[in-house]
């Protein structure tokens, strides 16, 4: 973007296709796995004596890079007969794949725009549950440690789904416009024809919130909890000391 938008590297094919993939991919784990740490704590809050099956969930993980990385190689397998091609976008400026062959476009439009609102929804539901049952128990508990504990495990946890989902929710509204858009016109239609919704909407959809989300977790973890700062001060004055 500093540089008129040129493709630099994203004109090299192999490094287009890499990123497109690889970036792909962070965004919907990132928002698979926080799905899976807000259902889980939303469990444990609302149960804390069910114990929530830590092989599920790894599981669950397993399964959801394996569809992910399934549906790309069939797409790159089949890139001829669903006509996939990676291209540079200067009005978005990264990589994307475009699948022109009717009705694959809009299947992969169904699949890539669906997880996008369900999941942050299914979030959104079970943060609220947290919040109205931490209110609950911090109504209620006593001055006991270990209550304090989990209870603060809880909150930090929250905390992460709440971070999760002011950075996430505008890219929920923004592919809702788009689906509107899709529905009623034909791209880029009278929404996405707004200058800045055409060149910059989906670089802060697709690129500045997932990386505001990543720099604000270490920040996160390093005030909330105490052996991630012990390691991150005592990493530091190791690397202060081997350079001076």
């Amino acid at each position: 973007m500093f540089n008129n938008r040129s493709p630099g590297l994203f004109n090299n094919y192999i490094f287009c296709v890499g990123w497109s993939t690889v970036f792909s991919y962070l965004q919907q784990a990132s928002m698979f796995l926080v799905l899976l740490l807000s259902i889980c704590r939303a469990i444990s809050i609302v149960s804390p004596f069910y114990e929530v099956k830590k092989r599920a969930v790894i599981g669950s993980f397993f399964v959801f890079v394996a569809l992910f990385m399934g549906y790309q190689m069939c797409l790159l397998a089949a890139q001829k007969a669903v006509g996939m091609e990676y291209f540079y976008s200067s009005r978005a400026a990264y990589c994307l794949y475009t699948l022109s062959k009717t009705p694959w476009d809009f299947i992969d439009e169904a699949l890539t725009t669906l997880p996008m609102g369900v999941i942050p929804l299914i979030i959104t539901l079970s943060f609220l549950l947290s919040v109205i049952n931490l209110r609950q128990q911090g109504a209620s508990m006593g001055s006991h440690s270990a209550t304090n504990t989990h209870l603060k495990a809880a909150v930090t946890m929250t905390m992460f789904t709440a971070l999760f989902l002011a950075c996430n929710i505008p890219v929920f509204l923004f592919y809702l416009l788009y689906i509107i858009e899709m529905i009623g016109y034909v791209y880029p239609g009278p929404i996405f024809s707004n200058t800045f919704m055409l060149f910059y909407g989906w670089t802060l959809c697709e690129v500045f919130f997932m990386v505001v989300n990543a720099t604000l977790n270490p920040i996160l973890y390093y005030h909330r909890m105490t052996g991630y700062r012990e390691w991150s001060e005592r990493t530091w004055r190791q690397m202060r000391c081997q350079i001076l």
